[in-house]
């Protein structure tokens, strides 16, 4: 008879080793760590998308921040710094993003639960091996893909905060950027 077959109960009293690991069995079968990744791909994304509308606007506005610069130097002079500051804070936080969202997964080693080293495998070869798992091997095998898939999250979640901080520095001066160059006309500046 299939000794997981019947009462859960009797599995448990039966195998003492099964018993001690289902404490963390728990935590390592119901922990939801694969949601982490590509949430943060979504989010590396939709910084990458704000630095493109950001470039986006800015080109419609070339002719004007040419005349910006061919003007006077109390004008031109602040807009380049802001200017530059900006585009400097636009690309350090676009490479942050983009780091963040190219990231690989850390190796696993021979880890039956990586898709890389299940789909490797032929149909066959896989199910051999998933019926030669013990449960203790198996714990291992997830607890190892977990911990993999969490750092893994962690190393994007870094890269996305300092992607974040840099948009959160890069919009002011970018809407500065904007009114300086709306302002160049003003007679008072000149």
């Amino acid at each position: 008879m299939d000794r997981w077959a019947g009462d859960r109960g009797a599995v448990v009293e039966d195998d003492p080793e099964v018993e001690g690991l289902l404490g963390p069995a728990r935590l390592a079968y119901f922990t939801p760590v694969r949601e982490y990744p590509p949430l943060g791909d979504r989010k590396s994304l939709s910084l990458l998308t704000l630095d493109g509308l950001m470039l986006t606007v800015m080109y419609l506005f070339t002719e004007e921040i040419h005349a910006v610069l061919q003007g006077s130097p109390v004008v031109k002079w602040p807009a380049v710094v802001v200017g530059l500051s900006w585009l400097s804070l636009l690309i350090l936080g676009a490479c942050y993003a983009f780091l963040a969202l190219t990231r690989p997964i850390p190796p696993m080693g021979d880890c039956a639960a990586f898709y890389q080293n299940i789909a490797a495998a032929s149909l066959g070869s896989y199910w051999h091996s998933l019926e030669g798992l013990s449960h203790r091997r198996a714990l291992r095998e997830i607890l190892t893909y977990n911990y993999s898939i969490a750092v893994l999250s962690e190393e994007k979640f870094r890269l996305i905060r300092k992607s974040v901080l840099c948009q959160c520095l890069a919009l002011p001066l970018w809407m500065l950027f904007m009114m300086i160059i709306s302002l160049r006309d003003i007679k008072i500046l000149l």
